[in-house]
């Protein structure tokens, strides 16, 4: 494998920092507005179900439709706001009521457009929905399932027209039996269940982060897995990022990971903003899933490694200097998006000791896993992918970081947006929205136009395809 090329990375110049707050919501029994609505039961509220839910089932030989409603307060967002990032977290478990998750339970999480009321709303009363931006949950693998569910679009469409934007509507896609997708509440008993929204938003439209995303295949990244047990032995091509303690054929074994991203064209005087880094669950065929208490340490790695010859006995040193701890996971499947910005900021600050993370069990007594893919895995969806985003004080421009530069204006825009670059060929220009739905496609000359009169309001990627990079803008449609 081969570090990420600087020329694969994509420049993201985000709509960030200038006045971006966070909210977090996670609403419990007495400040929480969600309820459950059945078919059968069409008269009957349940404002206080524990159960937030989509449900197909029989009762007595009756068809049972269950869907549930619930609404978050977003009047604090100014309808103005900019909605940079929006995720709403739904957390599974085995309702006393309604079961676990079942069947093809694949859902949609749509915008409800009518008020309501928690405690008096049943079947026959439902308010009104729209299909617009609505969001697609998947079927579930577990009955312990956390769904991470990005709603930027779907926020961002409830606080540009408030007055006819009253929460959100979960419904099984297909409604025949049996089926079920089963969360907690905001009634539920265990208050870290509840359902929690965490929306970004800016006020202040101005460009002023260069944001960059990096998810290498197995032939740009550089990753590695190291075992006490096959000391001399290199896994560089291993499908698992993991830290593990087990036994093999009666012998102890402890399992690390190593991993790299080239972050060498970060100036070391750039100060980051933000570093997520996210790391996918799964099953692994060597290694199984997660198992056991597996907190682990993410710490930074403080000398040079090659992924095609480490190994125990070679591993680099490390520091725990800001190491970053990862809490025992929920499930076998679960999705980490890890915190590392003060890792990444140590890192570019002194590039000649940084070479990367390595992984790790806090505990790396038996029987424990946290297993996660590499960059070698065959589901590219799976990789880990890196998202830092930093400013420069002392004014360093794009034109310094890439030979290439492209600006779209005005933005935020209205109907017409002037692209323009400072390349004299033809470069493909694409324009997605923030589902990741190609909606435009031409190619241009130095300088265009685009109409986006049919666009709806909204955030919006446009992307530049040069000979050796992708450039990517976002703008804002009003």
């Amino acid at each position: 494998m081969k570090k990420l090329n600087i020329l694969f990375i994509i420049l993201l110049f985000s709509i960030c920092l200038k006045a971006q707050t966070t909210l977090t919501l996670q609403p419990n029994a007495s400040t929480g507005k969600d309820a459950l609505i059945s078919s059968l039961y069409s008269t009957s509220n349940f404002g206080n179900s524990t159960d937030f839910a989509g449900i197909a089932t029989t009762v007595g030989g009756n068809l049972a439709i269950g869907r549930s409603l619930i609404d978050f307060d977003l009047s604090s967002i100014p309808s103005t706001a900019v909605i940079t990032g929006a995720t709403l977290y739904l957390y599974s478990f085995t309702s006393s009521s309604n079961g676990s998750n079942t069947g093809d339970n694949t859902s949609y999480l749509q915008m409800i457009t009518s008020s309501w009321d928690e405690m008096t709303v049943t079947w026959n009363t439902a308010p009104t929905t729209t299909n617009l931006h609505q969001g697609t949950l998947q079927a579930s693998t577990s009955s312990n399932q956390i769904y991470i569910v990005n709603v930027t679009n779907l926020v961002q469409d409830y606080v540009s027209d408030q007055a006819n934007s009253f929460g959100f509507m979960l419904c099984l896609a297909d409604e025949s039996a049996y089926k079920g997708l089963i969360f907690a509440s905001s009634d539920n008993a265990d208050s870290t269940l509840h359902p929690k929204l965490i929306v970004t938003y800016t006020t202040s439209p101005i460009p002023s982060d260069t944001c960059i995303t990096m998810q290498p295949d197995n032939k740009k990244g550089k990753d590695a897995l190291i075992s006490s047990l096959y000391s001399n032995v290199n896994f560089g091509n291993d499908l698992d990022f993991a830290g593990i303690a087990t036994t093999v054929g009666g012998n102890f074994a402890i399992g690390r990971s190593l991993i790299d991203f080239d972050l060498s064209f970060i100036p070391s005087n750039a100060v980051i903003s933000s570093a997520t880094l996210s790391l996918y669950s799964f099953i692994s065929p060597d290694n199984g899933g997660n198992l056991g208490s597996n907190t682990s340490y993410l710490q930074r790695i403080t000398s040079s490694w090659n992924d095609m010859t480490v190994t125990w006995n070679t591993a680099p040193s490390t520091t725990t200097l800001h190491q970053v701890t990862l809490p025992a996971s929920m499930s076998s499947n679960q999705i980490y998006g890890v915190d590392i910005k003060t890792l990444v900021q140590d890192y570019v600050a002194d590039q000649a000791n940084s070479f990367g993370f390595m992984l790790r069990l806090a505990d790396e007594t038996i029987y424990k896993g946290l297993i996660f893919a590499s960059s070698d895995d065959i589901d590219s969806t799976l990789h880990p992918k890196l998202e830092v985003c930093y400013s420069i004080p002392n004014g360093v421009n794009e034109q310094q970081l890439t030979n290439n530069y492209v600006s779209v204006y005005p933005n935020p825009a209205k109907d017409i947006i002037t692209i323009e670059t400072n390349s004299n060929t033809q470069q493909k220009v694409e324009i997605v929205n923030l589902m990741g739905q190609s909606i435009y496609t031409s190619y241009i000359n130095k300088k265009a136009t685009i109409n986006t009169s049919s666009f709806a309001n909204g955030v919006y990627i446009l992307k530049l395809y040069t000979d050796k990079e992708m450039l990517v803008r976002k703008f804002v449609k009003e």
